[in-house]
């Protein structure tokens, strides 16, 4: 019973990693706009990283889905997570709670106390399987 609720969490966080690095990915003139608003990359990364962080969330989270090297994935994903909350809360801090990027231009979601949670539990989820996985393997 737990190994297929680990499953079926592992599938939904790899899922949700996909669509988020998709919707990004589709529409990266804007999210190097995006990018460039956080203000604090040089100007010569802002391109690389735009392309960079769609293409290795797309591809952390298909090797989540397809079950390939779970604890490598789980820490690339957290660390990911964990640089993009810290981005956003300095973001906050400052009081500009505008979209966030985090799904592309589709689905807008605001940087506030609700995403920080919601990073918490992912970063939580990602730990958990990332254990579930080490107990089996």
């Amino acid at each position: 019973m737990i190994v297929k609720l680990i499953s079926i969490l592992r599938v939904t966080i790899g899922l949700f990693f996909i669509v988020s690095g998709f919707l990004k990915g589709i529409d990266i003139g804007w999210f190097i706009d995006i990018v460039r608003g956080y203000g604090i990359l040089p100007n010569f990364l802002v391109f690389v990283v735009s392309v960079l962080i769609p293409f290795f969330e797309f591809l952390f989270g298909l090797m989540f889905v397809l079950g390939l090297w779970i604890r490598f994935s789980s820490f690339v994903l957290i660390s990911m997570v964990l640089v993009f909350t810290f981005v956003s809360f300095s973001k906050y801090i400052f009081g500009d709670v505008s979209d966030c990027g985090c799904f592309g231009r589709f689905i807008k979601m605001e940087v506030g106390l609700t995403m920080f949670v919601e990073n918490l539990f992912l970063v939580l989820f990602l730990t958990l399987v990332s254990f579930k996985n080490k107990k089996e393997g």
